[in-house]
């Protein structure tokens, strides 16, 4: 059981404890869907810091809503309520992995007729002329899905008089998650992966087929839950 937060240190509670859970069971579990859309994009260190920031920016913007959200719904915060929407918000989330990475599967498949100055104008392109919108929908997804200390906080924040106060909560949390080994991490990945230029269709392909694996898997463990 989380320890409870006192009223006065109720925000910067909410910061650490993000902290805490980053630098714990959040990074071992974004870092292979981070990593294997780092693979299947080809990324270099660049790219993969980006894709890596706007992955988190994605899981920040939903934790915000959750929190927003969480007040107005607040009397169905509780393990009867919690558990379908947990399995909902996973397939979304497993749904939106298995596109990204079926699309990136249908990429490398043409990535071999292109010439590595295409390959990499398209890269250079991608990280400063838009947004990364596979990494963000995969963060946003993600996000969705309420982890344990999170769902202390807002059933914590709930009761408060103050209705900002399970969103300002839920946005520290996922500040606080992003002060991780994450960010670092993902860079490396993209760094070293990039690297290895003989094995680059191979290394974009497995990472793709890895994405389709992973979103198969959180489908099947929540249907199974329904």
């Amino acid at each position: 059981m989380w320890p409870p937060i006192e009223i006065s240190d109720i925000y910067l509670g909410s910061l650490v404890l993000g902290l805490f859970y980053g630098l714990s069971l959040c990074a071992p579990s974004c870092l292979p869907h981070i990593t294997s859309y780092i693979a299947g994009v080809g990324a270099g260190l660049r790219r993969a810091l980006a894709i890596t920031a706007t992955y988190n920016v994605g899981r920040i913007t939903a934790y915000t809503l959750v929190g927003s959200l969480a007040y107005m719904f607040k009397l169905l915060i509780d393990d009867v309520n919690i558990r379908p929407y947990q399995s909902y918000a996973s397939i979304a989330f497993g749904l939106v992995t298995i596109i990204i990475g079926a699309s990136l599967l249908k990429r490398g498949d043409k990535s071999c007729q292109c010439s590595l100055h295409d390959a990499s104008s398209f890269h250079k392109n991608n990280v400063f002329g838009k947004v990364d919108a596979g990494s963000f929908a995969m963060g946003l997804t993600r996000g969705l899905i309420i982890c344990p200390p999170l769902m202390t906080l807002l059933i914590y924040g709930v009761t408060a008089p103050n209705p900002l106060n399970p969103l300002l909560m839920a946005f520290l949390f996922g500040l606080g998650t992003t002060l991780s080994p994450i960010f670092l991490l993902g860079g490396i990945a993209g760094w070293l992966l990039n690297k290895a230029t003989l094995w680059k269709k191979w290394i974009r392909l497995a990472g793709a087929g890895i994405l389709l694996i992973l979103g198969i898997s959180a489908m099947l463990s929540s249907l199974v839950i329904l």
